[in-house]
């Protein structure tokens, strides 16, 4: 994720074969499939509703299909 902590997005990270794209559906899918769901191209808000507990949860799915 990329800018400033309330206000996130994914950063691009075109090459020129195109191989970006697969990996950007399928880091959205494994997010979905955890129940979250965050708008490909545009910013993840975070806001004082949003509890620590939330946060940590929403950070776990992040860092899952970044691994892979």
């Amino acid at each position: 994720m990329t800018g400033v902590p309330p206000c996130s997005t994914s950063p691009s990270d075109k090459d020129e074969s195109g191989a970006y794209k697969d990996k950007r559906k399928a880091f959205y899918t494994q997010l979905i499939r955890k129940g979250f769901f965050f708008t490909p191209y545009h910013h993840a808000y975070i806001s004082f509703r949003h509890t620590e507990e939330d946060l940590k949860l929403t950070l776990k799915a992040i860092e899952d299909p970044c691994r892979t």
